[in-house]
């Protein structure tokens, strides 16, 4: 039996598995053709991504949108329950926090997350977005390999649990380069019962 026939089926094999592989890429990333209100989880809070970026479809929390991908940027929507939202750092949220709690909550399970080196907090005030109360906290930090990022989120305590709008990219040329198509997801922010899923 010679070599050429089990190599051809490997060849076989790999083939069939790339193109497989390459349909769920497609199918996991939807690109964004027009600016319509979609869902953040189950809640009902909705935003508008940003023309042209791509939506990940199986983000496991929230959604996630990305022009360039995401270890470089994205922008990401959660709504957590309370029970669940700082689970990594065994503290629970409530309702009642003031924007500044909910910040020390933010930092500190920012700070027990692996690979954010020299966290720094860059901003931290009360802001107001979609009709909630929250917290504005800007961050920097630096990953394994040394490169630098800058995170931007919008954070508010609500009945249900904590909402929260995210923008991470890198800080060189990409974070200010994307910094106002964020504010304007923020601003796009609703509480609404029908938006697409």
């Amino acid at each position: 039996m010679s070599l050429e026939r089990p190599l051809c089926a490997v060849r076989a094999v790999l083939v069939i598995a790339t193109l497989a592989l390459a349909g769920c890429q497609t199918a996991a990333w939807t690109r964004v053709e027009t600016p319509d209100a979609i869902a953040v989880n189950k809640s009902k809070r909705t935003f508008v991504p940003p023309a042209g970026w791509i939506r990940w479809n199986g983000a496991p929390s929230g959604v996630i949108v990305t022009r360039d991908g995401t270890p470089i940027q994205f922008i990401r929507a959660a709504e957590m329950t309370h029970d669940q939202a700082f689970r990594a750092i065994r503290k629970t949220s409530n309702a009642d926090l003031l924007p500044n709690e909910l910040a020390e909550l933010l930092i500190a399970a920012r700070k027990a997350m692996p690979g954010m080196s020299g966290l720094a907090v860059t901003s931290n005030e009360p802001a107001t977005f979609g009709g909630l109360d929250g917290v504005r906290l800007g961050l920097t930090y630096r990953d394994e390999r040394g490169a630098s990022f800058d995170h931007l989120m919008y954070a508010a305590a609500e009945t249900d649990g904590v909402f929260m709008i995210e923008y991470h990219a890198l800080s060189k040329h990409y974070f200010a380069r994307d910094l106002p198509e964020f504010e304007k997801v923020v601003a796009s922010v609703r509480s609404e019962r029908k938006a697409k899923k």
